[in-house]
């Protein structure tokens, strides 16, 4: 009697791990060992014993649902992924957004890096070695470094070494490609050649049955009409094959090509998840040792390929201060440039106007800009000191004239008054002198006068 429930851990690890569906017969998987304990002897059962010491194997034994080789490479992968446990294995690739858990060990203390998330969603990575707090030390003695920084530099390592397979790699591609259409038209065609060999032979059973049996005939025609039916489905389906499975066209072809040769973009595709790129990692790379020190700016990190080469390679640390919450050094040099001409208010009107965000991707307002000027020492809008430095802005520029700033603006507009932003939608600036121009004079005069704006242009001749 079969009895079917629910898989567990250990019922799927005893399956992957069986040699015998592998079509293998094996003895001598386990062993039992004596122990003295408390003067006295005690067996234990269940030590795992090496597969070159197993005491029978014999291949091809029966038939197996998996070929030994695969049956191998199971067992191997199973090892590598051994959880933390085990310090000499990578690990599995896991779910969290870390490329290279399991993959970083310290090259102060030689332990394994753990994950550490932090900050909104879990967006704030670092890689922390805990051999520090098990000495019971401070964790600046030992190391700690920012995922992000550490990856990128990783990923353009790797993507580097594997570029030259890229190119043999979009032409294996395209070969499966065209060798999988062909296959699946094969089977096809075999499948059609069955199914129209099995509704001849309904045919046949129908036609000898004899037309008083009744019963038997329904029961004939009915296994009759599944076959012809399974005749015509195969039919249709071998008719749109062509169209399901096209071959490449150049276009597709020079995409194809165009993405072996810029992985960095492939790599980037938002159907690349986090997973595909940490079993890719996982492939080139055996070992990655990181090591830091308080005299220096960077973090030294040394990488461990397949097949035994070795790369070293720097990242550059944080500054203090310096994270992913921190405001942008461009949005700080543009606020210092604004506190020179204009209030806090107006300063964040201009901020927000030109897309720029806090460091955690909010808006500006008066407070957030009155922080920043206050965190970096800059100083605060005073009218007096630009009013000594002869600059006006629109506003000012249009009380002075007795005309409307749109008026200011056409002056501006046509070259007539000099005027700069330091960034667009920020205020104009205007110099004091630009006023007492004649040709400025004269457009305003005009303008009261008409409502005309005439600009005298001196022309000068070139001669020839």
């Amino acid at each position: 009697q079969m009895i079917w429930e629910p898989p567990g851990y250990s019922t799927i690890y005893g399956v992957l791990t069986n040699p015998i569906y592998a079509g293998a017969y094996v003895y001598g998987r386990t062993k039992t060992k004596t122990i003295i304990r408390d003067n006295q002897l005690v067996k234990t059962s269940g030590h795992v014993v090496p597969q070159e010491d197993w005491t029978e194997c014999h291949l091809d034994h029966h038939q197996g649902y998996i070929s030994w080789e695969r049956f191998v490479n199971n067992r191997q992968r199973l090892g590598e992924n051994a959880g933390r446990n085990s310090g000499c294995c990578k690990g599995a690739a896991r779910m969290g957004s870390s490329l290279l858990a399991g993959l970083i060990h310290c090259g102060h203390c030689g332990r394994r890096l753990a994950v550490k998330y932090s900050g909104r969603q879990g967006k704030s990575v670092r890689y922390v070695c805990p051999g520090a707090q098990s000495r019971g030390q401070a964790l600046g003695q030992c190391f700690s470094i920012s995922a992000r920084k550490l990856e990128r530099a990783i990923m353009r390592e790797v993507l580097q070494t594997i570029q030259p397979a890229g190119i043999t790699a979009a032409l294996e591609a395209e070969q499966q490609l065209s060798t999988a259409k062909s296959d699946r038209q094969r089977w096809l065609q075999l499948e059609l050649e069955q199914a129209r060999y099995e509704a001849d032979r309904r045919e046949r059973q129908f036609n000898a049955v004899e037309p008083e049996n009744r019963l038997v005939i329904r029961e004939v025609q009915a296994l009759w009409d599944q076959a012809l039916n399974k005749v015509e489905r195969l039919e249709q389906d071998l008719k749109r094959e062509p169209e399901n499975h096209r071959p490449i066209d150049e276009s597709q072809q020079q995409q194809l090509y165009w993405l072996a040769t810029d992985l960095v973009r492939l790599w980037e595709l938002p159907s690349t998840d986090d997973r595909t790129k940490s079993r890719i990692i996982r492939t080139v790379i055996e070992d990655i040792v990181a090591k830091s020190s308080d005299a220096s700016e960077w973090h030294g990190v040394t990488i461990h390929w397949v097949g035994g080469i070795h790369s070293e390679i720097r990242v550059k640390k944080n500054k203090r201060g310096d994270n992913g919450r921190a405001t942008s050094q461009q949005a700080v040099a543009l606020i210092k440039q604004l506190a020179e001409i204009t209030d806090d208010g107006d300063i964040a009107r201009v901020l927000n106007r030109c897309g720029v965000k806090t460091g955690t991707g909010q808006s500006w307002n008066q407070s957030r800009v009155k922080w920043i000027r206050q965190q970096y020492q800059i100083p605060a809008f005073s009218p007096t000191s630009h009013h000594q430095s002869g600059l006006l802005n629109l506003g000012q520029t249009a009380d002075q004239l007795a005309v409307s700033p749109d008026t200011v603006m056409r002056l501006i507009k046509a070259g007539v008054i000099k005027a700069r932003q330091i960034v667009r939608h920020a205020p104009w600036m205007i110099h004091q002198s630009e006023l007492a121009k004649p040709a400025v004079i004269e457009a305003v005069k005009s303008i009261n006068n008409n409502g005309t704006m005439q600009i005298q242009i001196d022309q000068t001749r070139l001669e020839l």
